[in-house]
């Protein structure tokens, strides 16, 4: 390896050495193969027999990586994407794209923003073509940047209208107070009614560069092939920094929607209303990395979801599952496991009648309990996790 291009491949040979512990199946997957350009855009290539290539650019830029004064720019950016270069109009490009058969598609998370194209095996180099257009060399005009203003307004609103998008939301601001973590993909209304083209160039600047960025293909591709195209149309990206990730200290709390009093066991109370809720329950998870990412993993599925729209109760795996169905307690059951690059969150969201909330909670929570205690090699990865249940409530 080398500075300029450096390779690492992992392969079966590699695993081989660790057959004891690794299972077999895994030794009998394709091998990926990673090569740095001089400008430090890594390109990433799996071998997969199949005509149809997918194509994807991985950007470190996402809202934990902005400010409160520039909290959604990135997820604004991204509704730019498609609208125009200066090599190719919006027309030309959704042309372009039609006549190749291809298919592009884009999204901003909490940790990145991700361009992706699926087209036939042959199409590849003008895909990725387009792909180091749209990020290289977007026009941001005036008049598009107004017209999806409104549109991510309407996106916006649409969103407040999701009960379990909101309580999730809500759940990271509490988990991560004072952090870029809890704020939202979106960002405030404010902002984005007041982010200009020059905000965007220059977030452009700041966080399109090659060092943290990555290009994967996954298909019937030639690796060194690959790596020649993307060194042809990507070498103007510059070098920049990787990012670091902001601070992620996890904190904590309650969030009761517009009711204070949602877990109230008053019954004078629950009989004046008694309306549906959402509810995020959850405490500190894993991050990617972790060592333990597999285990919690396997505690998600455990816990299994319940939806009691589909029924089937008596035929479930999960006890959990099973209680909620037969005590009438919830109208639908998630867990969920969301990992970052340096923390994570586990626990799960539910919908259930406001008089239900704390049995569900504490069902919940016992579950939990149950399952470290019983569940071998569970009880010490979940106790180290310092798993004290936090929760966010949405009404």
């Amino acid at each position: 390896n080398n500075e300029e291009a450096g390779r690492c491949m992992l392969s079966a040979a590699t695993l081989t050495a660790a057959a004891g512990r690794v299972p077999a199946s895994l030794l009998r997957s394709p091998c990926v193969q990673v090569t740095r350009l001089r400008n430090g855009l890594r390109v990433a290539t799996q071998h997969k027999a199949s005509e149809v290539v997918t194509a994807g650019v991985y950007i470190p830029a996402g809202s934990m990586y902005e400010t409160p004064q520039n909290n959604g720019t990135a997820h604004f950016l991204e509704h730019m994407a498609f609208k125009g270069t200066t090599r190719r109009s919006q027309a030309q490009l959704e042309h372009e794209v039609e006549g190749l058969g291809a298919q592009l598609n884009a999204y901003t998370s909490r940790e990145q923003t991700v361009f992706l194209a699926r087209s036939c095996k042959a199409a590849l180099p003008r895909t990725l073509d387009i792909l180091a257009d749209i990020i290289q060399r977007p026009t941001l005009e005036h008049r598009s940047v107004e017209s999806e203003r409104q549109t991510i307004i309407r996106e916006m609103e649409e969103v407040d209208t999701q009960s379990e998008e909101v309580a999730f939301d809500k759940f990271h601001e509490i988990s991560f107070k004072g952090s870029p973590m809890g704020a939202t993909i979106l960002g405030p209304v404010h902002n984005v009614r007041h982010i200009t083209r020059d905000d965007l160039r220059a977030y452009v600047r700041a966080h399109y560069t090659a060092s943290g960025m990555v290009l994967v293909v996954v298909g019937d591709v030639a690796h060194d092939k690959t790596v020649k195209l993307a060194q042809q149309l990507f070498e103007g990206i510059p070098t920049g920094e990787v990012p670091e990730p902001p601070a992620a200290n996890f904190h904590g709390g309650i969030y009761c929607g517009d009711s204070p009093k949602l877990l109230d066991t008053n019954p004078a109370a629950i009989a004046k209303a008694d309306p549906t809720v959402t509810v995020a329950l959850g405490t500190l998870g894993v991050s990617w990395s972790d060592a333990d990412f597999f285990a919690f993993q396997v505690l998600n599925a455990t816990l299994g979801s319940w939806d009691a729209m589909l029924g089937g109760r008596d035929y479930l795996t999960s006890r959990l599952c099973r209680e909620l169905g037969a005590r009438n307690l919830a109208e639908r059951l998630h867990p969920f496991v969301t990992c970052y690059v340096n923390t994570g969150l586990f626990g799960v969201t539910f919908a259930a009648r406001r008089s239900c909330v704390r049995s569900v909670c504490e069902l919940v929570m016992r579950e939990w309990a149950h399952l470290c205690v019983h569940s071998r090699g569970l009880s010490s990865r979940m106790s180290h996790k310092h798993t004290e249940p936090r929760g966010a409530g949405y009404q």
